[in-house]
């Protein structure tokens, strides 16, 4: 029975660390579709990963993409720091340009397989 026990805790311990793995390669891929993306805040745009864009942040990345040049795509797993985050976000995106770098808060959503935006923040 203890045997039994164990390795059920083992097997649990082993489940919740592999369904919270981050994907950071699909994450920053979603910082590429929406720097590449043409952003245009009276058209829906649709990112196979994310299930919604607001306006406010397509207008906020567009006016970005026209003083940046340059683009890097970081991930972290977490959430923001209080008061810009409240631990619920899987992930930041961070979009870093030589303008002005931008951090995106996602939580992942098992059923749609797609990554909800919490919030968003500027900052350099």
């Amino acid at each position: 029975m203890k045997t039994y026990l164990q390795m059920l805790a083992i097997a649990i311990l082993f489940y919740s660390c592999e369904s919270r793995n981050l994907d950071a390669a699909r994450i920053a891929n979603i910082g590429v579709e929406l720097i590449s993306s043409d952003l245009n805040q009276n058209e829906s745009i649709i990112i196979e990963d994310v299930v919604l864009i607001g306006n406010e942040l397509k207008e906020k990345i567009h006016t970005i993409k026209e003083k940046a040049t340059k683009f890097e795509y970081l991930v972290k797993k977490g959430d923001l720091e209080k008061p810009y985050g409240d631990a619920s976000a899987d992930a930041v995106l961070s979009i870093i340009s030589d303008y002005k770098g931008l951090k995106i808060r996602l939580k992942y959503d098992e059923e749609l397989d797609k990554y909800h935006i919490l919030g968003w923040m500027t900052g350099n």
